[in-house]
């Protein structure tokens, strides 16, 4: 008697599942409109109603533009874009923002190791620590789960050394702060402003401070590298002066030997 009532129940229980699993699929429009309002919430929520608090941080310099100022921001465009930047109008001053604003130098301050909140790291890991990134562009909504890319521990290297991976971090972390940060330049003066916001303001003062000196430590060795090229070529050139130097001395030291009357009659 048992049996018969535990196999009735089994019975009824399955047809109850079922029977719930053909509701649900009577009811997939409703489903999928519920699931898709949700998602744009969600979306619309962190995008243009997040609570999370920014900060600004800027920076003025100023650049020369009378002297060999200008000729020296035309070799930095010109070692940043290739050989042919300076007949191509790069050499400019309007492309200075060009310059900074790049991934070259955005990855050269990222990995900059440098002291924040008690310890030294490189700062892409702080900006992976302590800024919005894990909650906004990494986080978690009804079709994705939270990116594994907040677990993500940058080791200090080259940028041409990252594995696929890494650069797709980096490509991440590139797009935010590229979208954070600008570069105006107030008018009718040499004087630049460069900003940055971030989701902390002792972040955000770092930010811009490494940025800019990047971009001078970037020009200084571009700089350096061409001045030994600059250097062996003259080199070369020298080297070659002095075999042909030698050659014309063994020519006349031989003709003298030979016909003395023709050098001195």
């Amino acid at each position: 008697m048992d049996n018969n009532n535990e196999q009735v129940s089994t019975k009824e229980f399955l047809k109850s599942v079922f029977k719930y699993f053909r509701f649900l699929g009577s009811q997939w429009q409703l489903l999928l409109i519920v699931l898709v309002a949700g998602n744009l919430y969600d979306m619309v929520k962190n995008n243009y109603f997040s609570t999370t608090r920014t900060y600004g941080a800027t920076i003025q310099f100023n650049i020369d533009l009378e002297g060999s100022s200008q000729a020296q921001l035309g070799g930095l465009a010109s070692a940043f874009m290739g050989g042919g930047a300076a007949n191509s109008g790069l050499m400019d001053i309007a492309n200075f923002p060009m310059i900074i604003l790049s991934r070259t130098v955005f990855e050269r301050a990222l990995m900059t190791e440098t002291e924040l909140f008690g310890r030294k790291d490189l700062f892409v890991n702080f900006v992976i620590d302590s800024s919005d990134i894990k909650t906004k562009e990494w986080g978690g909504n009804f079709f994705r789960d939270p990116s594994s890319y907040a677990q993500m521990r940058f080791e200090k290297k080259k940028p041409e050394e990252f594995t696929p991976y890494e650069n797709q971090v980096m490509t991440d972390i590139f797009n935010k702060l590229y979208d954070n940060t600008s570069m105006q330049k107030e008018q009718g003066t040499s004087i630049y402003t460069l900003a940055g916001v971030l989701s902390n303001e002792l972040l955000a003062k770092t930010w811009v401070e490494l940025l800019l000196s990047s971009t001078e430590n970037f020009y200084t060795e571009m700089k350096t590298v061409k001045t030994r090229k600059m250097i062996a070529v003259q080199k070369r050139r020298v080297d070659s002066l002095s075999a042909l130097l030698r050659g014309n001395d063994s020519n006349l030291a031989r003709v003298t030997f030979e016909q003395p009357d023709a050098v001195n009659p």
